[in-house]
């Protein structure tokens, strides 16, 4: 979700100290009020706002990393540790 902040930040408005700020504040923002802070995360928007990305930036490499770990943590867990994970999804 931090990386379509910047998305949407970088196609909206001129790249400045503001509006990188902004994006950054609004990542934060939004990890905190979903309660899924990740600090790193935070970095997202203004990779995304100082390279530049496409809207393809959101499908490679976000939405193939993020099934790809998905996918391992499942398979460890139910295939080599033998147990239920996650236990339940949302």
């Amino acid at each position: 979700m931090t990386t379509l902040i910047g998305l949407v930040m970088v196609n909206m408005f001129e790249v400045n100290a503001w509006t990188m700020g902004a994006a950054v504040g609004l990542a934060v923002a939004f990890m905190i009020l979903t309660k899924t802070t990740h600090p790193p995360a935070g970095a997202n928007p203004l990779l995304v706002m100082l390279t530049g990305e496409s809207w393809m930036f959101l499908f490679n490499p976000v939405l193939i990393g993020t099934l790809l770990i998905v996918t391992i943590g499942v398979v460890y867990h139910r295939w080599i540790c033998k147990r239920v994970y996650p236990i339940r999804w949302l």
